[in-house]
């Protein structure tokens, strides 16, 4: 069990980190959304819409943290009850379409460097990928509410069986303590959230191999018979570039889900580790903020903006020195 302070900390922490994200999804929202009304906007982009939007119903979820938890646990500023437990739990189980939609991004990048597939092909299945992730993420998230899934776990509430280690709730069973909630629950967590979470980690890494001997493969052509050839010089910059913003979307997922992973996880084997419950409560709800940063990364317009908003919240007079490149 952890220290008081511990708890304070872990109750705490998501808030700052989730906060953080939600302006920044909202952000990546606001940004496609002007694009689109310029007809700019892209299929890939708005795929990480879809991304954004569960970022931030999940990242509202963390920032409910002990909020949400029933009071009667005993944790550090335990304020809630059953029903809000429930609800925090449905929006984390909300959160298994960032997966999915990350391995759809990663797909779509392939399918654009690989195989040259333009916006309009990738607009054919776009709103297929999107009905796939919204019926999974809210159908899983509504199948878990009558099963009595949702019960408290760290800070927040999410699959797991009440009292904890309960009947079946475990990979070791303990028939001698009947579970008032959640038996079973490391089965649903595995068959709806980590399994395929791990599927996605799965396919992220084939597509990124693939665009990785895509790119090799388009360089060497380049160093054989292209140093002259302007064209070809161009198609490789663009390609390498296109790649790059793939890959970091994929590190930036690996980042995000790994420590969850292991914390959700050692608490099924009834191992509590604070700094697993604290690095669940960094990582995981940041996803839209490194989503943010690698967004804008090639989008000198964007960047400016954020620039004015600083200034403007926070008129120091010392952003041109720290951000000379605005």
């Amino acid at each position: 069990m952890s220290s008081l302070t511990q708890q304070r900390v872990l109750a705490i922490t998501p808030k700052c980190t989730s906060i953080i994200s939600i302006c920044s999804s909202s952000f990546i929202i606001y940004e496609v959304y002007c694009d689109y009304r310029q007809n700019k906007s892209s299929a890939i982009q708005r795929v990480l819409v879809g991304m954004s939007c569960i970022d931030i119903c999940a990242s509202f979820g963390w920032f409910l943290s002990t909020w949400a938890v029933p009071e009667e646990t005993g944790f550090a500023l335990a304020r809630g009850t059953t029903a809000s437990c429930n609800f925090q739990g449905f929006l984390l189980q909300l959160a298994v379409g960032a997966p999915l939609y990350n391995s759809s991004l990663a797909l779509f990048y392939l399918m654009v460097i690989k195989y040259n597939w333009t916006n309009g092909r990738l607009q054919a299945v776009e709103k297929m990928v999107h009905a796939a992730i919204l019926i999974f993420s809210i159908g899983t998230s509504i199948l878990l509410l009558p099963l009595t899934q949702y019960n408290h776990i760290g800070a927040v509430c999410w699959v797991i069986g009440e009292p904890q280690g309960c009947g079946h709730s475990t990979n070791t069973p303990n028939p001698d303590v009947p579970c008032e909630r959640g038996d079973y629950a490391y089965l649903y967590g595995l068959a709806l959230f980590y399994g395929p979470l791990w599927v996605c980690v799965i396919l992220c890494i084939i597509c990124m191999a693939f665009i990785f001997f895509e790119v090799r493969s388009t360089h060497r052509r380049l160093h054989r018979y292209g140093r002259r050839n302007q064209s070809l010089r161009r198609s490789a910059a663009d390609t390498s570039a296109v790649a790059t913003q793939a890959a970091l979307y994929c590190l930036s997922f690996f980042f995000t889900w790994m420590p969850s992973t292991i914390w959700s996880i050692a608490y099924w084997f009834g191992v509590e580790q604070f700094w697993l419950d604290l690095l669940a409560a960094i990582c995981e709800p940041l996803q839209g903020f490194i989503n943010m940063l690698i967004f804008i990364r090639r989008r000198q317009s964007s960047q400016l903006k954020i620039y004015d908003l600083f200034v403007t919240i926070f008129p120091f007079g010392c952003w041109d020195k720290l951000l000379p490149c605005c």
